[in-house]
């Protein structure tokens, strides 16, 4: 379905059970609540809520700007849930998340329904209320900004100095593995491996020294070594190397092993007198190895590499250590410096809150008047907390407190408030919010619980005062406030086949009279109902 509201007051009224709570879903969940499959009436296909809203007096660009949005005057939210339960959010068309999507709905649409009196006991809200109606509430989120850098600030310290209490119980443990691993000397990452290789050798100094002497002796050291027998082949060779081309190559091969053996030898040789066998020299590699390895073990690391890596861990920590006192000081000077000019903000929010509290507090005795509690009494306390208490929303804490009729004591809402009370208090109250707000639309959703009669009649005035600067949109039982609206939609039910549809729909004069009639008598209205609800609306 697609509806339409008034600019100004929109009368909802329908059956229990007719369907208001799926228009007030649809709602919701344009303001960014979240959704499931429930909302699905076909579960083979997508659940689509769409709203369009003239946002032209509203200043909303730089919002838009921020979250990366295009702005247009005639702005439209979109939400689409799928039947896996899925959800997307789009505004003109451009998909958003649903913190974006609630931010922007939150400067559109305000939604008060019927439990929300509630929130008048809560001491959040009550400040909330104060600040709304004293237009703080632009200071009251530059405060909260400073404020939870401020706090950004302490946890840092707090976290520098566990740190350092920390680092310090560390500190001599942390400069004796340092001191150890800088005795060390580990400057060579492949130290050990070249350690490992001449240990090697030295173990094996026997073996090597009678395998080098051998190779020596065999390949040159009497007449019939191979070189002596090489030597005699290729003076053989040379006598007819000039006869062709594979002998010339022969004697050249020849030759060329001659040279290679000999060089062998000769390596062979020196190597044979280079090894000796070193008991000092072998107890030294030993115990560096082993020292190495006991390193290693310690420190849960494979190589000198890595043992050079905990070292400069360890020289980072010690540095750490010796520059988190300059740190802690510069940080504790920036709080310091912020705590201040903080203090300074809290102080003038409890003095402007102090002075708007009184007015607040007449404001909301004089709409009560209006709706017939001339004797009610409304007390706002602004409790100022010790500057040590300083919290995002200053040093206050706010209390509201009411008594209905005349004599009665001053005591909390939760204690004294009948459903009637707390209904028209939440409606005096959010009229003079609305006076002080740019919100264009606001829905009530049987804001007038617990009234009737003469009572409920002003309380229609106060919705028509309301509706003259905003769009409301008035969900109710009652005739006297359905009278008051500058058009009427009502739910219904229709049964097709198997399946029930709601309906909305649109009363002229005549269907608004009888639908009057009947909220005040029953079905079918008697024809005095008939002419009260002509009263009601002012017609002939």
């Amino acid at each position: 379905m697609d509806l339409y509201f008034s600019d100004h007051l929109t009368i909802i009224t329908g059956e229990t059970g007719a369907g208001k709570s799926i228009l007030l879903g649809a709602l919701g969940l344009i303001l960014g609540k979240r959704a499931d499959t429930s909302v699905l009436f076909n579960n083979s296909g997508k659940c689509v809520v769409e709203a369009t809203f003239d946002i032209s007096d509203y200043q909303l660009e730089a919002v838009f700007e921020e979250e990366d949005l295009d702005f247009a005057l005639l702005t439209t939210i979109r939400r689409e849930i799928t039947a896996s339960g899925n959800s997307r959010a789009f505004i003109n068309d451009t998909p958003t998340n649903l913190a974006t999507l609630k931010r922007i709905a939150d400067r559109l649409i305000s939604l008060h329904a019927q439990h929300q009196t509630l929130q008048l006991s809560n001491s959040d809200y009550q400040l909330y209320m104060l600040d709304s109606f004293a237009n703080l509430l632009p200071q009251c989120e530059q405060f909260a900004t400073d404020y939870q850098q401020y706090r950004r600030q302490c946890r840092r310290l707090e976290q520098l100095r566990s740190e350092q209490t920390q680092l310090l119980r560390e500190a001599d443990f942390i400069d004796f593995q340092l001191q150890e691993l800088e005795a060390a000397h580990l400057n060579d990452e492949q130290e050990q491996e070249q350690l490992q290789q001449q240990l090697k050798q030295l173990t094996h100094v026997e073996s090597i020294k009678k395998n080098m002497l051998d190779l020596a002796d065999t390949l040159a050291a009497n007449e019939m070594s191979v070189l002596s027998q090489l030597n005699r082949l290729l003076k053989n060779i040379n006598s007819i190397r000039n006869l062709g081309d594979d002998y010339e190559n022969i004697a050249k091969s020849l030759e060329s092993i001659l040279i290679e053996l000999k060089e062998i030898a000769h390596e062979a040789d020196s190597l044979e007198e280079a090894v000796e066998y070193n008991p000092q020299k072998t107890q030294q590699i030993q115990e560096r190895l082993d020292m190495l390895q006991r390193l290693q073990s310690k420190h849960g690391v494979d190589s000198v590499a890595d043992l050079k890596a905990v070292c400069a861990d360890l020289t980072e920590k010690r540095h750490a250590i010796q520059h988190s006192g300059s740190e802690i000081q510069a940080i504790e000077k920036e709080i310091t410096r912020c705590y201040a000019p903080l203090l300074q903000q809290a102080r003038q929010l409890s003095a402007l809150r102090q002075q708007q509290a009184v007015l607040l507090q007449a404001k909301i005795q004089e709409r009560l008047a209006a709706m017939a509690m001339p004797d009610a009494r409304v007390q706002i306390q602004v409790e100022t907390l010790p500057e040590a208490e300083l919290y995002e929303s200053g040093l206050d804490v706010v209390s509201l407190l009411f008594a209905a009729n005349k004599g009665s004591e001053l005591i909390e809402l939760r204690k004294v408030a009948s459903g009637g009370e707390l209904s028209r208090l939440m409606l005096a109250i959010q009229a003079l919010l609305a006076d002080s707000s740019e919100l264009p639309t606001l829905i009530f959703d049987e804001i007038d619980t617990g009234i009737s009669g003469e009572v409920a009649k002003k309380v229609s005035t106060v919705l028509r005062e309301i509706a003259e600067r905003h769009q409301l949109l008035c969900i109710t039982h009652l005739p006297q406030i359905a009278s008051a609206g500058n058009e009427h939609l009502l739910v219904y039910k229709e049964k097709h086949s198997d399946k029930t549809f709601t309906r909305v729909r649109r009363l002229p004069a005549e269907d608004r009279i009888v639908e009057i009639a009947q909220m005040l008598s029953g079905i079918p209205p008697g024809s005095s109902a008939i002419e009260n609800a002509k009263e009601l609306l002012g017609v002939s």
